[in-house]
């Protein structure tokens, strides 16, 4: 079967052979070696007039984290972009910068945190997505009311000032 060609690539036809062979090192055969390519040429087009040789660490970053801010890919898929752009600019142009550069750090970004993750929230979202409700309906207000609740019964130290303090606040000495 051939290997996957660059439609409109400025770069020869020996870089993409060279990408193709890393990706292949790599464990990706086809069909799936074409989207390795396409996410390549995808960026050397949002570089529009320069060339793929010149490029930096901002443009990487610039476009890497435009493309998480559109959420329109799925994290196997951003992180075959990063893989794909790790290839082309750090093992096959072999620049200098993209040795250095932090692939994992964009690798690990497109993972989604576990619903275990602790900056998860521990509530389930209400039904359709939206913030969850206090038990029983109610305002906003009603729900940070039983959030405070939540913590004074929760924590040693306000129920004890709590029972220091009485109804009508802390005493003093006279």
């Amino acid at each position: 079967m051939d290997s996957p060609r660059p439609r409109r690539s400025r770069l020869p036809a020996e870089v993409w052979r060279r990408f193709i062979a890393v990706v292949h090192q790599r464990g990706t055969r086809a069909p799936a070696d074409r989207w390795y390519v396409i996410r390549a040429e995808q960026f050397e087009r949002a570089l529009q007039d320069k060339e793929l040789r010149a490029c930096d660490a901002a443009d990487v970053d610039a476009y890497l984290r435009e493309l998480g801010d559109q959420a329109r890919l799925r994290d196997w898929q951003y992180r075959q972009v990063v893989e794909s752009l790790e290839i082309l600019l750090a093992r096959v142009l072999e620049l200098p910068w993209a040795a250095r550069f932090d692939w994992g750090f964009w690798q690990d970004s497109a993972r989604r945190l576990e619903t275990s993750h602790p900056t998860i929230a521990r509530q389930p979202a209400a039904e359709g997505g939206g913030v969850p409700q206090p038990p029983g309906g109610g305002t906003q207000a009603a729900l940070l009311e039983s959030v405070a609740a939540e913590i004074r019964r929760r924590d040693p130290m306000t129920s004890q000032l709590r029972r220091l303090s009485g109804p009508s606040g802390p005493r003093t000495r006279s």
